[in-house]
């Protein structure tokens, strides 16, 4: 059964491989694309993860806060204005920290670390260029047969998997930071299993326990 992440995707290249994978070991951390792992990981906007600070990263409580955006150059709030916390997979850990410590060995003492994710120049990505940049990166998937994705797919993928993996709505809406869980319902709602018309809920339902702890037929109240 294909995953309705793998469905969200373009088709004008059949899959062969796994995105996720892709993504997880070959692209990183090897070649420097911790910026794909954290969208992957952490289904971020792309300002969100052009604007994230190391102080926002938290190492010990493996949590990400995401506190503003860099759009059009400028740092402002998050979409819908409201900051959030996303907790950190084991690979975006682990690729965090060897950023990390590869930073420190080539900067020297750290007084103000600054941002996480800098362009190969050594400068702040602004949204330009970190799209053309990931243009090239998509062309690489196609070299692989792999559907070249989207930024924004890979924050739909995000979901769709967390769904599929048993995390609930609520939880869906709160890491992508949407304002309202009915719009992260009516967005991802095509990926819930359909229920089945069991109705032995009412069943189970029947039998109450009092005061005391017995069991009591509620039929017969």
């Amino acid at each position: 059964m294909i995953s309705a992440a793998v469905r969200l995707l373009p088709r004008s290249i059949p899959i062969t491989v796994s995105p996720c994978s892709l993504v997880g070991n070959s692209l990183f951390p090897k070649s420097g694309n911790t910026q794909v792992a954290c969208l992957f990981h952490t289904s971020m906007r792309r300002g969100e993860m052009i604007g994230l600070r190391w102080s926002s990263v938290d190492f010990a409580g493996r949590r990400i806060s995401i506190i503003s955006s860099r759009v059009r150059q400028r740092n402002k709030v998050p979409k819908n204005g409201k900051a959030r916390q996303v907790p950190m997979s084991p690979r975006l850990y682990e690729v965090l920290n060897d950023l990390a410590d590869t930073r420190k060995k080539r900067e020297g003492q750290w007084t103000d670390p600054g941002y996480v994710f800098l362009s190969p120049r050594g400068n702040q990505w602004d949204e330009t260029n970190f799209s053309r940049g990931y243009r090239r990166l998509r062309q690489r998937f196609a070299e692989r047969k792999i559907r070249p994705l989207r930024l924004h797919d890979m924050r739909h993928t995000f979901a769709t998997l967390a769904i599929e993996g048993g995390r609930s709505i609520m939880w869906v809406s709160q890491v992508l930071g949407h304002q309202d869980p009915a719009l992260t319902l009516r967005t991802y709602a095509h990926v819930l299993e359909r229920e089945n018309d069991d109705m032995g809920f009412l069943e189970a339902g029947s039998n109450i326990r009092d005061r005391s702890g017995t069991i009591r037929d509620k039929r017969s109240t």
